[in-house]
């Protein structure tokens, strides 16, 4: 299991640190480094700053989250703009006109 995906289980269950989580997240970031993945590296972003978010540290989510929509506007992604509207930067999907 990669350790992105680990990350996104361990946020989900109660109890967990979040030491490793933000651990798992950093790890995701050297593997999306060492492969060019920048997709994977804005994914990891996000959850960082999701992870200090609720630690209460706004400054440090709102670095990561700027990391996560630097690259999200360099590759146009325009999925990650929608995934979470906590993370301050989603949008509506477009809607059908009539």
């Amino acid at each position: 299991i990669s350790a992105l995906a680990m990350a996104k289980l361990l946020r989900i269950r109660d109890g967990v640190g979040a030491a490793e989580v933000e651990r798992l997240y950093h790890e995701a970031l050297a593997r999306a480094d060492a492969t060019g993945t920048r997709s994977l590296a804005a994914e990891a972003f996000l959850g960082l700053a999701d992870v200090h978010r609720h630690r209460g540290d706004a400054a440090q989510a709102e670095r990561y989250a700027a990391q996560a929509a630097t690259i999200v506007a360099a590759l146009g992604l325009g999925y990650f703009d929608r995934l979470s509207p906590q993370r301050g930067n989603a949008t509506a999907p477009a809607q059908p006109s009539a």
